[in-house]
């Protein structure tokens, strides 16, 4: 398939969207929630994804007084959490050396 077809696809989608007529809700108010992950991703964990992944929430509360302004807040839970003891290797060996923490864990 050539681009032009793409081309020509798009431009019936785009012609299309605008002989319709559109009509938006108006909404005071707007409340959502939130799901998904936490994880780090850094100088200690730089190759393994999702690696010591926990749980994260939150929630969103919008008020729109009119047209042209909005007022948004959010309000996020998670927590980050791992060990660096077999990271500190190689390049991070004498940084380590240095900086010997009792408590090597990420919290």
């Amino acid at each position: 398939m050539t681009s032009t077809f793409f081309q020509r696809i798009l431009l019936l989608v785009l012609l299309a969207g605008c002989m319709t007529g559109l009509h938006a809700q108006e909404y005071k108010y707007e409340i959502g929630g939130m799901a998904g992950g936490a994880f780090y991703m850094g100088d200690v964990n730089k190759n393994a994804f999702f690696k010591g992944l926990n749980p994260a929430f939150g929630a969103v509360f919008r008020y729109n007084p009119n047209f042209r302004w909005a007022l948004k807040t959010n309000l996020m839970w998670g927590q980050v959490s791992g060990t660096s003891f077999l990271a500190w290797s190689g390049d991070y060996a004498g940084i380590h050396t240095i900086h010997n923490h009792s408590n090597n864990e990420i919290q």
